[in-house]
């Protein structure tokens, strides 16, 4: 399993996308992630370490 909230959440509770000032940086529309946030996930700890112990 891969927690992905962490990369994308502003916090692992809030449901909120992360938000750094850049327009529809994680998402363009608030529900699916953007091309930005499908590289975050994919480059993350929490993924590459889901890769390792496969």
């Amino acid at each position: 399993m891969i927690d992905i909230k962490t990369v994308i959440q502003n916090t692992a509770t809030d449901g909120k996308w992360k938000v750094d000032g850049t327009a529809s940086k994680y998402t363009a529309d608030g529900i699916h992630p953007s091309y930005f946030a499908y590289l975050a996930v994919a480059a993350s700890a929490a993924f590459t370490a889901c890769l390792a112990a496969a």
